[in-house]
């Protein structure tokens, strides 16, 4: 199926929604609220060709375990989204809008010289699959706004500093270790569950650290809080906070 131009969907019940074939070729997609948009079965792929205005979602899409493909040079993409898969391609650039949430159950996939600008705006990407890898947006401001690590297994970071705008949040039973230093400019919030591991590095968060029962694993690195706005707290449930330095 292939459309160069948009495609609304609008209320629908579950029993009649539509369901996008194996593969798809979209101008923009969307998503009324009310509505509903299914992914088929297997491993389908949506290719969304638009610029501004190619993804916006007040309904719910049932991503299943298909790929969301963006193509564009000036895509955007407005709305929670529950996806599995999400490529932005190479030659291609996606800038999320201001409190847009990603979630992602798969894969964020920076094909070749593809770009993904998540810092520029208020928003959040949440990966929320088991052992993932989670990248490095490479946007004209790089790094993320809001950052979220949850549902299971490892989150594996990968070997270079992370600049997150606003907070890092565990979830889950979720698992991290740092492989460079993570700069925070916002809080960070470690629910029970989850666990990680601060490796050699030295980090800076400038909100507050709270600690509701995950396992830190401290190594050999140290934790800067160099907030200048306000007081910064170490709280949370934890009967413990363990630190190197």
């Amino acid at each position: 199926l292939s459309l160069h131009d948009a495609l609304p969907i609008y209320t629908a019940t579950t029993n009649y929604a539509p369901m996008l074939p194996d593969s798809t070729s979209i101008g923009s997609i969307t998503i009324q609220a009310g509505g509903i948009l299914n992914a088929t079965t297997g491993s389908p792929k949506l290719t969304i060709t638009s610029g501004t205005g190619a993804w916006n979602n007040l309904g719910n899409f049932n991503a299943g375990t298909s790929t969301v493909d963006f193509i564009n040079g000036s895509a955007t993409m407005a709305d929670p989204t529950n996806f599995y898969n999400v490529t932005v391609d190479d030659g291609a650039v996606l800038t999320l809008g201001t409190n847009n949430i990603m979630r992602i159950a798969g894969v964020l996939l920076l094909s070749g010289n593809g770009q993904l600008n998540a810092a520029n705006s208020h928003n959040t990407i949440e990966y929320n699959g088991v052992d993932q890898t989670i990248i490095i947006p490479n946007g004209s401001t790089a790094g993320y706004s809001t950052l979220i690590l949850s549902g299971t297994g490892t989150k594996t970071m990968l070997a270079s500093t992370m600049s997150i705008s606003g907070d890092l949040v565990m979830n889950g039973t979720a698992s991290a270790t740092a492989m460079g230093a993570l700069n925070i400019a916002g809080n960070v919030t470690l629910s029970s569950g989850t666990t990680l591991a601060t490796s050699t590095f030295t980090h800076t968060v400038s909100g507050n650290w709270t600690n509701n029962g995950a396992t830190i694993t401290p190594g050999t690195g140290t934790i800067t809080f160099n907030g200048t706005l306000a007081a910064q707290s170490i709280n949370g449930t934890s009967a413990s906070q363990t630190f190197n330095n």
